[in-house]
């Protein structure tokens, strides 16, 4: 069951199952979706050769002072690198959501993002919302403390950005079923938006 929640939304085990017990065979993972208390922007670089590979390592080294003077809300960056199939993985760190929006005002990074298209790199990215201590998602109980927080930020967060509050579509993901031999992830979806208020 879905409730709101003063920083998201808390998500209730199944009603099969307390999802609590450590020992059980059928854990739920409890979800509380809170855009205030960290994002992390996950993109992906399939770049199909070693030349390509290393040319978006050095755009990355060459935006990243841009990025860390003007965003506001940013924490940080990392790069993962798959040698073997050429792919790059560019890992950021933000304080919260409408932080992210805050790329939008760095020109040199809006520049690069048009090279990798033009080189014929494949890209994708993802946005991955804090969601709860890691005790509390998986066993249920446990601080309700962000890693992110306390953090020092570059720049101020971007409060005054003209960002809405973000609506949410839970999905709260299932144990395996006997219609479900493979275990792959099923899910309730709801709705809440509006629900979200910043975290103090």
């Amino acid at each position: 069951m879905a409730a709101p929640h003063p920083v998201g939304v808390w998500i209730d085990p199944a009603d099969s199952g307390s999802g609590r017990d450590p020992d059980s065979a059928d854990l739920t993972p409890s979800l509380r979706v809170e855009p205030a208390r960290g994002q992390a922007m996950i993109t992906r670089f399939d770049c199909g050769s070693l030349r390509k590979m290393l040319l978006v390592q050095l755009l990355h080294w060459r935006v990243k002072r841009d990025v860390r003077r003007n965003a506001r809300g940013y924490l940080g960056i990392v790069l993962l690198r798959d040698w073997r199939h050429r792919t790059v993985l560019s890992i950021s760190l933000w304080k919260d959501l409408r932080s992210v929006y805050s790329m939008g005002e760095v020109p040199a990074h809006i520049a690069v993002t048009r090279v990798p298209a033009k080189l014929g790199i494949a890209t994708s990215c993802g946005v991955f919302c804090y969601s709860g201590d890691w005790r509390e998602v998986m066993f249920g109980g446990g601080p309700q403390r962000s890693p992110l927080e306390p953090w020092r930020a570059v720049n101020p967060p971007a409060g005054d950005l003209p960002v809405g509050e973000p609506s949410v579509t839970q999905v709260r993901a299932a144990g395996p079923a006997a219609d479900n031999p493979t275990g792959a992830t099923s899910g309730r979806h709801t709705e809440a938006p509006g629900d979200l208020q910043e975290a103090p």
